[in-house]
């Protein structure tokens, strides 16, 4: 104990430290290190991360977890006790786990009064017991539609004032057997986020669950897709997450008088170009640009001049696909509401003809 007080003691005395974060296993805190961790946290936070992994006995075996559940719960209870901030490591798709045993684990460290909660991928290295069992045939990894189903339920299990400190995991890319797909993190993030951004849009009845299929569908099948409500109602939004669906290796080009949709930064790895008009470049001179660049999708922000309607007609004949959004009370009224932005010596019905 008095090496680690010199040791924590030393970390958290400079300057530059905020908090100090520990890692250990439930069965290495006595209750006199639980003692120096409370007087450590009166000089600044102290965050302590124990491995669970599982409630599960036998899984616990096979990963040599090496201690039993009863000792989790005691130090959880006796660092609460003591006022430290407690994280749990949880490893989603341990072999011979079903999915109902992870929730079960999910639901218990919900419910073991600690703050925070790291949920992990398992994969599998090379030069491990476990890359042996898995080369044998013995157990199968989660493909990522598999993970993010997973990960949803054990997450509607945790009590809202849990703190999620990680959501997914990946191994060293030099050592990583299995699975592959996580070696992409990035791919990954996205489809965890365009998952839980489905649920949101689903648990606010922004849509059906058969609606969203449908019209990710649209997205697919490359159709002009615009967005209508009424200020605030979330187009901008919608349709940045219908973007998230198109192919990876199109390319997007968004035309905003202001930014907005920010899909460059969203998705780095992606070929998408932001441009925006101004009052000297309009929507006609930022588009005759944008069709150079040959673009699978132009998305312009909401449509609210003749100019951007314009441009809207101009892409779509060109054969570019668009996403945008305009003021409208329903679908059924975007064509009238695009003739009356329109300056058209056209009467009504000629103008919805070329609509349609």
């Amino acid at each position: 104990v008095s090496y680690l007080e010199q040791v924590f003691s030393e970390a958290i005395s400079h300057p530059d430290i905020v908090a100090l974060s520990i890692g250990t296993r439930p069965d290495c805190l006595p209750d006199e290190t639980v003692e120096l961790l409370s007087k450590l946290n009166k000089i600044k936070p102290v965050w302590v991360e124990l491995g669970l992994q599982t409630v599960h006995p036998k899984t616990a075996e096979y990963i040599r977890r090496g201690y039993d559940l009863p000792v989790f719960d005691s130090a959880v209870e006796r660092l609460k006790k003591a006022g430290i901030y407690v994280i749990v490591h949880m490893i989603i798709g341990l072999p011979g786990e079903t999915p109902e045993m992870i929730f079960e684990t999910a639901g218990y460290i919900g419910k073991s009064g600690a703050d925070g909660i790291k949920l992990q991928l398992l994969h599998v290295l090379s030069g491990t017991d476990l890359a042996k069992d898995f080369e044998a045939g013995k157990f199968e990894v989660l493909e990522l539609d598999e993970y993010i189903k997973i990960l949803e339920e054990c997450i509607r299990r945790l009590p809202p004032e849990m703190t999620i400190h990680r959501l997914t995991g990946d191994g060293s890319k030099k050592h990583l057997i299995a699975p592959l797909w996580s070696a992409d993190k990035k791919r990954v993030l996205n489809a965890i986020n365009s998952a839980f951004e489905k649920d949101k849009l689903i648990q606010e009845d922004y849509f059906t669950p058969a609606v969203h299929d449908f019209l990710i569908k649209c997205v697919e099948g490359h159709c002009n897709i615009m967005v209508a409500g009424e200020t605030g109602s979330g187009k901008t939004e919608f349709v940045k997450y219908l973007a998230s669906h198109t192919i990876t290796n199109e390319k997007i080009i968004t035309i905003e008088d202001t930014l907005e949709l920010h899909l460059d930064k969203i998705y780095p790895q992606r070929d998408i170009v932001s441009m925006k008009t101004n009052n000297v470049a309009s929507y006609s001179d930022v588009l005759v640009t944008c069709m150079r660049q040959n673009p699978k999708w132009i998305l312009l922000s909401e449509v609210r001049s003749a100019e951007a309607v314009s441009a809207v007609r101009n892409s779509i004949s060109s054969g570019h696909n668009i996403l945008s959004t305009i003021h409208a009370d329903k679908a059924a009224s975007i064509p009238y509401r695009l003739y009356s932005l329109m300056e058209t010596d056209l009467d009504v019905d000629q103008f919805l003809n070329t609509i349609y």
